[in-house]
């Protein structure tokens, strides 16, 4: 699975999903719409994991845009509270 899905989250979500075995991208917690996209895309990966409080603050079309792109999956990060590891 290395070379074929890219895990995109912060450091904490990577910490924790780093067992997948996936290529790996930190991103911050704001990061927009259009970073996510381009970061997917420029990896070549055939599916792409993001931690799923990066949608949060997407519009209704951008959310669609994910759900209908290759293999877009949207997973969590185990947290007691605030999205961060105890």
């Amino acid at each position: 699975m290395k070379n074929h899905a890219l895990l995109i989250g912060s450091a904490s979500f990577l910490r924790f999903w780093s067992v997948l075995g996936c290529m790996e991208k930190i991103v911050p917690a704001r990061s927009g719409f259009q970073e996510l996209k381009e970061a997917g895309l420029a990896s070549g990966a055939e599916a792409v994991l993001y931690e799923e409080t990066l949608a949060e603050s997407f519009s209704l079309w951008e959310k669609k845009y994910f759900q209908e792109s290759v293999a877009p999956y949207w997973i969590p990060l185990p947290a007691v509270e605030g999205g961060e590891l105890k």
